[in-house]
């Protein structure tokens, strides 16, 4: 950081002009929390500056945040929408699943609800188990419908995942998705032309969740996650503590 060589009296180089001294002083007097790096990046462009009368502020690449805002970068999104795998399941397996592209709100979730219990010729004996999800939110209005009225909606407290079957479910299927990915990933990148980037990567998005949630998501496996809530439904009825785990 030498702004300039200065011999006076015999006296060694100096590396801190008054000048530079009184800028840094000026710049702590402003902001007592600057660090070192920010000192020394601001003495560069200061430097630059003084000495050759050029201004580098406009094509820094690091700097600080007005006070009071956040230094963040905006950036596009540019990854497409988001796919959602919605399902539900029994001890016996799948009983119902939907893809949706974009958002979940609890419009869509009340119909897939709908969905499935369109599915019992008697809803008498049914049990729709939900956590809470904000897209569950408003689920009551749909067992308020005459249709739907004999069945029965029971809600998980918070952090309730041990008592949910579908949780582990679901972590199959994602380590699935994950190896699928992995697999295809050459095939992910290359964009064909002719075909935006968010419209390819939605294709194998789709692929993945309408190949593998059914392969993954099998009787067996239903019912093996199913018995294994079985062991936590002791402690509940006796109001035990329980860790929050699989």
């Amino acid at each position: 950081m030498l702004c300039k060589l200065q011999r006076v009296g015999g006296e060694r180089a100096q590396k801190m002009t008054a000048e530079g001294l009184s800028f840094l002083l000026s710049k702590l007097s402003i902001d007592p929390d600057l660090t070192l790096r920010q000192l020394a990046d601001d003495l560069d462009c200061w430097k630059v500056r003084y000495l050759h009368g050029r201004d580098l502020w406009s094509s820094r690449t690091r700097g600080r945040s007005l006070r009071g805002r956040r230094a963040v970068k905006k950036v596009l999104a540019g990854g497409g929408q988001n796919l959602h795998v919605i399902a539900c399941i029994g001890k016996g397996g799948v009983v119902h699943y939907e893809t949706k592209l974009g958002s979940n709100k609890y419009q869509h979730s009340n119909e897939f609800i709908r969905n499935t219990l369109r599915k019992f010729a008697d809803v008498s004996n049914v049990v729709v188990v939900l956590d809470n999800a904000p897209c569950h939110a408003r689920a009551e209005a749909v067992l308020a419908e005459a249709e739907f009225a004999a069945a029965t909606l029971l809600r998980l407290g918070p952090y309730s995942h041990m008592l949910n079957p579908i949780e582990n479910v679901f972590s199959a299927f994602k380590s699935a998705v994950k190896d699928f990915m992995t697999e295809r990933r050459a095939e992910i990148i290359a964009v064909p032309p002719g075909i935006t980037m968010k419209a390819h990567h939605q294709r194998f998005l789709l692929e993945a969740a309408e190949t593998l949630f059914p392969r993954v998501a099998t009787a067996q496996l239903c019912a093996s996650c199913y018995r294994h809530t079985l062991r936590f439904h002791v402690k509940v009825a006796a109001l035990e503590d329980m860790h929050v785990c699989c």
